[in-house]
Formats: C-alpha cells, structure tokens, sequence
C-alpha cells in the first residue's frame, strides 16, 4: 500500500541522530516502489533523501525546498535530476537549478520550467553536469546585477548542455551584450543530442 501525504506540518524532535540516519519522519518498508509519496507539507528534515533509498517519494514536478529554518517545504521543481543510491533510481524535483546540479546523487539535469536567474548558477568543482535544456529557457538579465561579471552560469567543473526535445528550442539566455553564456575554468561541451 501506499500512503499519501498531501499536507500538514511534521516535527520529530530528534530526527537524523542516529548512525543511519534514524530516526525518521516517516519509516517504511518499501523497494523503491514508493510507500509514502509526499505531495505536500512542511517537515524538519529533508524527508526525499532519507538514509534508506527512496522510500519516500515526491514527484518530480516537486521538490523539497530548505527553508533555511531547519524545515523543508513542497513546492514546484525546475528541474529534476536522475538519481541513483544504495541500488534505486528515481527522478527527483529540486526547487533551484543550482541544488539540481550540486545533486550528490546524481548528474543529469533535466529542465521542467523557464526560468529568470537572480544570481549565477555555480556548477560545483570536480562535478560532471549534464544539462537537458528539454525546450526551456534560462535567462538572466545583468543589467539587474551590480557588477558586469554576472553570468548565467559559472563552470567550475565539466558542463555539457542539451536539449533532447524534438524541436530543441531549449536555450540559455544572457540579455547584456558585453558577457556571454557562462564563465568559470570547467570544461563546457554544447550537444545537439
């Protein structure tokens, strides 16, 4: 069976103390197949990556977003990433481009949504991103920013971008003349996959 969580707010005092991770918000049996499936909520911990792997799932069209007050909350994804952990793999929802590509589960990047970027996006140093642009656009407009040296993106590592749709109208938009897609000392290859 699966039980559905579609709101409320969920507290556990001392939530991730243990060596695994235990104890946890919600605690299931499950073989990646989605025993608690979260469509909304606010919780104390970041209940999509508990220690076991994806035992709970929220969808990719969502994400856990860090409210920065030791709570998370469901809210829309732009992106989601293809995950993999202990054996399992899933499609999950980051509310940020920039959480989508620091994953530490996983490296490919698929856009769900247009986005305006209000800072640089930073791939992290030593990370392989692949990026789906999947028909979207990220643009970023630098007459906003203060200093000349914004930039949609900032490689630090190795950057492949792609747009995989059929028609690939996917693209990275920058509205200031003097700069260009992205800057940074990684690696940046553009597909036509």
């Amino acid at each position: 069976e699966t039980v559905v969580v579609n709101g409320g707010n969920f507290y556990l005092g001392n939530v991730n103390t243990g060596e695994n991770g235990s104890p946890w918000i919600f605690n299931v049996n499950g073989n990646n197949t989605g025993h608690v499936t979260v469509n909304g909520g606010t919780f104390n911990y970041d209940v999509n990556h508990q220690y076991w792997a994806f035992e709970v799932h929220v969808d990719k069209e969502s994400a856990l977003k860090n409210n920065g007050n030791d709570t998370w909350t469901v809210v829309p994804a732009v992106a989601y990433v293809l995950e993999a952990n202990n054996g399992y793999t899933r499609e999950t929802g980051y509310a940020t481009l920039e959480d989508a590509m620091a994953s530490k589960y996983g490296n490919e990047v698929t856009m769900l949504n247009d986005i305006a970027l209000a800072k640089t996006v930073t791939v992290p140093a030593g990370k392989e991103v692949v990026l789906d642009l999947n028909g979207k656009t990220i643009s970023a407009n630098i007459a906003e920013q203060l200093t000349k040296s914004f930039a949609a993106i900032q490689n630090k590592g190795t950057l492949t971008v792609k747009d995989a749709t059929a028609t690939a109208a996917g693209k990275i938009s920058v509205s200031y003349a003097g700069n260009t897609f992205g800057y940074g000392m990684g690696l940046y290859t553009i597909s036509n996959e």
